[in-house]
């Protein structure tokens, strides 16, 4: 028995997306940081460093751990015009540098 090649390819789209909405609809798998599998949307937890993420703002984790942005560019050597509504991952990364960095930073700091 043979199986037609466009039934075969219609089946393999099907079935690929079926995987993927599915698991969608079950709760199962989201694709984004921004919001959680119940689709509440992420902050900042002053206490855990680790859910600093790289699609925040400086302005973010400025209110959150209630630093004021300069004196975070200043701890990492950033430029003091750096703007605090840039992307943590695409100021850091210009700077040579990571948002672990930051993370690390801030573990440092809030254990004094």
């Amino acid at each position: 028995m043979r199986i037609n090649p466009y039934v075969y390819g219609v089946l393999a789209v099907v079935l690929f997306l079926g995987v993927i909405y599915g698991s969608k609809a079950a709760a199962v798998w989201h694709a984004s940081d921004k919001v959680t599998v119940t689709g509440e949307k992420v902050e900042i937890d002053p206490a855990n460093v680790d859910t600093v993420k790289g699609w925040m703002t400086f302005a973010d984790v400025s209110k959150a751990f209630n630093i004021p942005p300069a004196e975070i560019f200043a701890a990492l050597k950033l430029p003091a015009d750096t703007p605090p509504e840039g992307k943590l991952k695409d100021v850091m990364r210009a700077n040579k540098m990571e948002v672990d960095d930051l993370r690390d930073w801030l573990k440092k700091r809030s254990e004094k």
